[in-house]
């Protein structure tokens, strides 16, 4: 058996498989449709977790930062009490759809210590099915 094509009539590569004539043979004894690359490991994502630049966190699977996901629109960073509030904006119109309860509690959670919170309660912030993707 030589490695370049089959022979007429059809021949066995070294996977096992059967190669009709004048097709290429493998070099491998890796079964058709399969790579020896090895899988690739799942993407590691990171979020901003706090007001400074080097505030970067891997996110943990189903979960969320709060940071990232109130500043903007829903919260702002006050640089005298060093905490996250709601912006005012929210306060007076609850602004898009949002649920003023929810936000609270992922503001007091915040000021709390905790960086992240599930995805659960994340869509409790909002009273519609409005969502802000990723």
């Amino acid at each position: 058996m030589s490695n370049g094509r089959a022979k007429k009539g059809g021949e066995t590569g070294l996977n096992g498989e059967f190669y009709p004539g004048g097709t290429f043979l493998p070099s491998t004894t890796l079964a058709k449709g399969t790579s020896s690359a090895k899988a690739k490991p799942a993407k590691v994502r990171k979020a901003r977790t706090g007001p400074s630049w080097e505030d970067y966190e891997i996110v943990p699977e189903g979960m969320r930062a709060i940071y990232a996901s109130m500043m903007g629109f829903t919260g702002r960073w006050c640089q005298y009490s060093w905490k996250l509030e709601l912006a005012t904006s929210v306060i007076e119109n609850e602004y898009n759809g949002l649920d003023m309860e929810g936000c609270r509690r992922l503001v007091e959670k915040f000021n709390a210590g905790e960086r992240f919170c599930t995805e659960a309660e994340y869509k409790a912030m909002w009273k519609t099915g409005f969502k802000i993707s990723n």
